[in-house]
């Protein structure tokens, strides 16, 4: 241990103590302290030594001043992207029409009866009428707007829309593919209406008008049930809609984007979950064979047999008819599962869709859902649905 002890030892700092050589006596140097400084020049250093020279002073503490990188500022809203709202407005405005072209037909029509006689309402008491009726309200809100999105994306029908020959192999394949995707379209729509029923008490409700039960009535129904859906709603969504899409967005998206537009356009639950998965098949089926052909023939043969089953199940027992759907479905299962092997076994690439036009898809997909008229055919969907269900009263 260092003690330090003044008294006894002697500096042996040569600006301590300086010997006087010619009168032999110490000089004491007193030394410098911060008391008997009369200099600003002596400088005290960072060891305790003082020194002279110009004094080297500390500035005081300051805070830093904040930047942009320590405190960011906020980010403004990213604009939606124009050329998808366009191409939304361009496709919304024909599901619009859909909905509110259905009910003014359908007022033009009660209204221009009840002029040309008081009872000319009547006649809407027939099934057959209202079938025929429905049909060709149908048919005019499923062809005539979309003459608009041709001309504001500045289309054509022969670029979007080919009915070219589809190779055997391919559309068999493709056929028994999408009955496959019925069948899980069915039974999803079954379990999703018994888990609603269970827990919020509220079934999947459907609004189909009645039929008769005579061959005349059925020839009717496989007309405008079976067939004249299948060719105007191929036409207008795998056709218009779809090709449109598929000029902005890559193939997955278009497929995705126009299966939602479909299912939204049937206007309730029981057919919203169905469309959205028979949706799909029918627009791979429209990109793959780059035809309509198989699309159609798979829409038309689902509605066909669904018509056909409605009428056998007038003459059987809820029992019988279990079974027979049961078979249906199964068959249809057995067929997508075969129809699935066809197409990857004849053709490798059958199920690589191309990536083209895949960049910014979530600005794009805002863009799209964002516009006024998808905005608008989103509520008119919702509405429609929510009148189905009974939740709302016209």
């Amino acid at each position: 241990m260092i003690e330090k002890n003044n008294a006894s030892n002697t500096s042996e700092n040569p600006t301590d103590t300086q010997e006087n050589t010619e009168n032999n006596t110490v000089l004491h140097v007193q030394p410098v302290t911060p008391q008997n400084q009369s200099t600003p020049m002596f400088n005290r250093s960072v060891n305790g030594q003082y020194s002279v020279g110009q004094p080297n002073f500390q500035p005081p503490y300051t805070a830093p001043t904040p930047t942009t990188a320590q405190f960011p500022q906020p980010q403004k809203r990213k604009p939606l992207d124009r050329p998808s709202m366009r191409m939304g407005d361009a496709v919304g405005m024909p599901f619009c029409m859909f909905f509110i072209g259905s009910y003014v037909l359908q007022f033009a029509i009660m209204l221009i009866l009840s002029i040309i006689s008081p009872t000319a309402n009547n006649i809407f008491s027939d099934s057959n009428v209202v079938i025929v009726t429905s049909s060709l309200i149908s048919l005019v809100v499923l062809t005539v707007p979309y003459l608009y999105t041709l001309k504001v994306t500045n289309s054509s029908l022969a670029e979007l829309i080919s009915v070219k020959k589809v190779s055997a192999t391919k559309t068999i394949g493709l056929i028994m593919a999408g009955m496959g995707v019925t069948a899980v379209g069915n039974i999803t729509t079954n379990i999703l209406s018994s888990l609603s029923e269970e827990f919020f008490d509220m079934p999947f409700e459907l609004s189909v008008p009645e039929f008769g039960t005579d061959i005349w009535s059925f020839i009717l129904m496989m007309l405008c049930v079976g067939i004249l859906p299948a060719v105007v709603e191929e036409f207008a969504i795998r056709g218009v809609v779809l090709g449109v899409l598929r000029k902005r967005f890559s193939d997955a998206s278009a497929i995705v984007i126009s299966s939602i537009a479909f299912s939204l356009l049937h206007g309730n639950l029981q057919q919203i979950p169905f469309a959205f998965l028979v949706g799909i098949v029918l627009s791979y089926a429209t990109v793959y064979s780059g035809s309509i052909i198989p699309a159609v023939i798979i829409h038309g043969l689902n509605n066909s047999i669904s018509v056909l089953l409605s009428f056998a199940a007038l003459n059987m027992s809820p029992m019988v008819l279990t079974v027979v759907n049961l078979l249906y479905f199964s068959l249809c299962l057995l067929l997508g599962i075969c129809g699935f092997i066809l197409l990857s076994k004849t053709d490798s690439n059958a199920f690589k869709l191309s990536s083209e036009r895949s960049e910014n898809t979530g600005e794009r997909f805002k863009g799209f859902f964002g516009s006024g008229w998808m905005i608008a055919f989103i509520i008119l969907s919702v509405v429609q649905t929510l009148l189905v269900q009974g939740i709302i009263t016209e």
